[in-house]
């Protein structure tokens, strides 16, 4: 299509699919990453902070996970994904400023590497 139509008609077609599938620019992402030696630690944390987070959750907050990442294993550490969407940054930031503070005070947080990305630009 970039080729046959030019930029102009690519982008609005690109931008179109994204508002369809409510990804950024027309929604807020943060990405919560956990990894460890073994497949089932990342997946209790992840699946703990979950459980949390529907408790926590606000209006329009949607937690996605979690997923095995794409690429895994990787350097002998498996990763899991857990992906909180939101229609507006505010309730993204205001979720997450309730919900980190009680990620971090679970037990099994400590036992995996974990880490949130604001806005995230890939997902392995």
């Amino acid at each position: 299509m970039l080729l046959r139509e030019g930029y102009s008609a690519f982008a609005a077609m690109a931008l179109r699919e994204r508002r369809e599938a409510g990804l950024p620019p027309f929604s807020a992402l943060a990405l919560v990453r956990a990894e460890r030696r073994d497949t089932r630690g990342p997946e209790a944390f992840l699946r703990e902070g979950r459980s949390l987070g529907l408790r926590e959750r606000h209006r329009g907050t949607t937690l996605l996970g979690p997923v095995p990442a794409p690429m895994e294993p990787r350097a002998d550490r498996y990763r899991w994904h857990l992906l909180v969407q939101t229609r507006e940054r505010i309730r993204l930031q205001t979720f997450l400023r309730a919900w980190l503070p009680q990620l971090a005070a679970l037990k099994s947080s400590r036992r995996v590497r974990w880490s949130v990305d604001v806005d995230p630009q890939e997902y392995t």
